[in-house]
């Protein structure tokens, strides 16, 4: 039937994302020395050592004897057992309370598959986490000044360009065309980049595969109460979907690559890597991208700061996202450390009160001591 053909499809799709693109940034060629195959496998271990009780709810089964005692019974044996099943069997029907269900297979398969992807999930976040704290302990152990900027995209599931994924076969509206210029983004190099951007996507994915994404997101149309006509999408996904999951993380993945080569640019920054003795890209779950910085001194962490945020500006817009700059969105934490850390606290934090300019932009970033980020805090020293 079709629809179990479009199911076995989905998952088909869902493996791959898990696969291929919802480590964004964490391929092997983007994190240098770090191998998710290798978190992979060890987060692969613990979940088959640790069970949350939570989820497996009704699934375990206690054993009832001591595993020295799980020897072949005699035949008396056996049918004392019988007769003393016998009589807890009578005793049930003759009023106490009725036996608990064996669980189903059917069930037990779907727990234990949401106890998978609520696993994996969990693992990844765990990772990023690790990840920033690993980078500040390390910063801090060689006494360099960092900062980490979290970047927050206006609307970023719903601004979603499809030709940067499926190709320039369809041409952007003449509406959508206007939106993106007034958001100040060029689309001469927008529709230059949709044959570069969207053929590793046509190129790792199976044709069936890559025919559901583009059916799941070309010729939708949504309806609105209080009137009877249909409104035709241009751009974005649905959140939540796992269709859409996987088509904005393939997108992003191009994004990272292209953010990752501008800052490979910055001398500032690189020289500030080769000091800490390691290499720190940025690193993304979704639309939540972190990227670290790093200064061999505090004079110029602000003035990077600013190029990085102006450098991450300019890689979004040229997908045709936009960051958020206001407050508790877009912000950095930012760690001074050598003898003239208080004084640029001071200036920072109390004269400008956390604000830092971004010249090219003519806006500013707002400087914090936390951020939350992926359910956890991350904070300056």
């Amino acid at each position: 039937m079709v629809i179990d053909h479009s199911v076995a499809i989905l998952a088909q799709g869902i493996l791959f994302v898990l696969s291929s693109y919802t480590l964004l940034g964490f391929s092997s060629a983007a994190m240098g020395n770090c191998c998710p195959v290798n978190l992979c496998e060890d987060a692969e271990r613990e979940r088959e050592e640790v069970v949350p009780p939570m989820l497996l709810g009704r699934l375990e089964v206690a054993e009832s004897s001591p595993p020295g005692e799980a020897e072949e019974k005699t035949p008396e044996a056996a049918a004392e057992a019988s007769a003393q099943e016998d009589g807890d069997s009578s005793s049930e029907v003759a009023g106490s309370s009725p036996p608990v269900e064996a669980e189903k297979p059917e069930a037990a398969a779907e727990a234990r598959s949401c106890r998978s992807s609520w696993e994996a999930s969990r693992d990844v976040t765990l990772f990023a986490t690790h990840y920033l704290r690993s980078f500040h302990a390390k910063t801090r152990e060689r006494k360099l000044a960092s900062a980490v900027l979290f970047l927050d995209v206006k609307s970023a599931f719903h601004s979603m360009i499809w030709q940067i994924l499926f190709g320039s076969a369809q041409e952007l509206p003449v509406h959508l065309q206007a939106l993106l210029r007034e958001a100040g983004c060029d689309l001469d190099t927008l529709r230059q980049a949709f044959d570069q951007t969207s053929a590793p996507f046509h190129c790792d994915v199976p044709v069936a595969d890559r025919r559901l994404l583009q059916d799941a997101h070309l010729f939708t149309w949504f309806g609105l109460t209080g009137t009877d006509e249909a409104f035709c999408t241009a751009r974005g996904s649905r959140p939540g979907s796992p269709l859409a999951d996987v088509a904005f993380n393939a997108m992003m993945t191009g994004v990272l690559q292209e953010l990752q080569r501008r800052l490979e640019a910055c001398s500032n920054l690189q020289r500030g890597f080769h000091a800490l003795g390691l290499r720190a890209p940025p690193i993304a779950w979704a639309d939540d991208v972190a990227v670290p910085i790093v200064a061999t001194h505090c004079d110029i962490l602000k003035n990077m700061l600013a190029e990085v945020a102006h450098i991450t500006h300019d890689v979004f817009l040229r997908f045709g996202l936009s960051l958020n700059f206001k407050a508790k969105k877009t912000e950095a934490v930012i760690s001074f450390r050598d003898h003239s850390a208080p004084a640029h606290r001071r200036s920072l934090f109390v004269e400008r009160l956390g604000k830092l300019d971004v010249p090219p932009l003519s806006m500013q970033i707002q400087c914090v001591a936390s951020y939350e980020h992926l359910g956890t805090i991350f904070a300056a020293d």
